[in-house]
């Protein structure tokens, strides 16, 4: 299989960018050699990594999306090697691998001696790739191997279509054969537009959807919640949004009594300093900086206060313990983060306008009555304020959160399914490999043709 001429300056450019940044990338390999002598392919401690499936996901987001995938590859029989592109991401590796993976490694950089070298280190049977992770060098050496390839709970916006539509002749010949198992129909769509043949694009949903935890037991939750009488939780809080969550604390706290606000930005590192100046005299406030021992606070019975979390992985087990929850990036013009995430503990979720990337998600809680949409730190403070004095309302919000999650759940089994049907090779599930038939998709979508 020929390079295209548009491959070619692809592969041309990396080794530019290599060259040029020689002094870069030589400083980054002192500093974080483990890191880049993966990114170059050089991966090690593999044992039996030769011949799994490849899982390939970008950042946190896929990452944690892939652990119902990891799971039911296990109880198959399978445990796969993911590939991440993010350092955040590559943290999970403990957590990824309790889910049934079988290692965890930097993805290499997409240049042709660094995928072969991985490929050589760790020869797949099949690649998985997570949403839009879309990479000419992996998709090459894929397709000169002859190995099956598939786009699992994909996506594809307007813009990327655009983007990667300028590139569609050179694209082609890579994407034969590949199967695309769509987030939407209009995904879908975009998939068939980029050159993806229409048998081979299914819709299936957002394998993040997977079939909702639910609430915790009410003896495990009142023990865990140490005291509290209410819990409100603000997750995955980006920078452009403190000011609009120290707002909603603000009205939230009048006479809130035994209330505890759990703060988790979406990348604690970089906003830290600016969060607790902002919250500095505001309420008495904790901050979570290790992975170990109780999850809150023990409350004094009285006063409200706020807890900081610094760590990474924990937020569902704060959903878990919550009242009511703002999911953040929704204020902020990223396109929103996992709003399913809260809905599926019962949690009554809490959000902004900017839903671009949640939208079926924040549609069905609206619908259901569990989701309310904000537009401002002023207006989340009094919707704040009113769910967490109206026990009653809350309830009732709780049990709509909860229908929409179960609603949207299920694309992971629907996932596997058509997977199975385009012979996809999977090992074959077991007795107890599938948690059930894989149900509609809401809104009467089909799995495609």
């Amino acid at each position: 299989m020929r390079r295209s001429i548009a491959e070619g300056l692809y592969q041309v450019a990396w080794g530019a960018a290599l060259v040029g940044g020689a002094p870069y990338w030589l400083v980054r390999r002192g500093l974080h050699g483990a890191e880049m002598r993966e990114r170059w392919g050089e991966w090690e401690g593999l044992g039996a990594g030769g011949g799994a499936l490849w899982v390939h996901a970008a950042s946190v987001g896929e990452a944690r999306a892939a652990r119902g995938l990891l799971g039911s590859l296990e109880r198959r029989g399978e445990r796969a090697l993911v590939t991440v592109v993010t350092p955040a991401a590559r943290a999970l590796e403990e957590e990824l691998i309790a889910r049934g993976a079988l290692a965890v490694r930097h993805a290499p950089l997409d240049f042709a001696p660094f995928v072969e070298r991985a490929f050589r280190r760790a020869p797949p049977r099949g690649l998985l790739f997570l949403e839009t992770e879309i990479w000419p060098g992996l998709l090459r050496a894929a397709r000169e191997r002859r190995l099956p390839v598939a786009f699992v709970s994909a996506r594809l916006t307007e813009g990327g279509l655009r983007r990667w539509g300028a590139f569609r002749r050179a694209l082609t010949p890579l994407l034969d054969g590949v199967r695309v198992a769509a987030q939407s129909e209009e995904d879908g769509r975009r998939w068939r537009a980029l050159g993806v043949a229409d048998a081979r694009v299914a819709v299936t949903g957002n394998i993040k959807y997977d079939r909702p935890a639910g609430p915790l037991g009410e003896q495990d939750r009142r023990r865990q919640r140490r005291g509290w009488e209410r819990v409100a939780i603000f997750g995955s809080v980006r920078s452009g949004e403190i000011d609009a969550v120290v707002t909603a604390i603000r009205e939230g706290a009048r006479g809130a009594g035994a209330t505890l606000f759990v703060i988790a930005p979406r990348h604690p590192g970089r906003v830290r300093e600016r969060l607790l100046r902002k919250l500095e005299g505001l309420l008495p406030l904790v901050e979570r900086t290790e992975r170990r021992g109780e999850l809150l606070p023990a409350s004094d019975g009285r006063q409200a206060e706020i807890l900081v979390v610094g760590t990474m992985g924990e937020l569902p087990e704060y959903y878990a313990l919550g009242d009511v929850a703002f999911v953040g990036g929704t204020l902020a013009a990223i396109g929103g983060h996992n709003l399913f995430e809260a809905a599926e503990w019962g949690l009554p979720v809490l959000f902004g306008p900017s839903t671009g990337t949640v939208a079926e998600v924040a549609t069905a809680l609206q619908a259901a009555g569990g989701g309310f949409q904000v537009a401002d730190g002023e207006q989340l403070g009094r919707r704040l304020r009113q769910l967490l004095g109206d026990e009653q309302g809350r309830r009732r919000a709780a049990g709509g959160a909860l229908e929409a999650a179960r609603r949207l759940g299920g694309a992971l089994e629907r996932t596997l399914a058509v997977l199975e049907r385009w012979e996809y090779p999977l090992a074959p599930a077991g007795p107890g490999g599938a948690r059930g038939e894989p149900g509609p998709l809401p809104g009467g979508q089909g799995q495609g043709r």
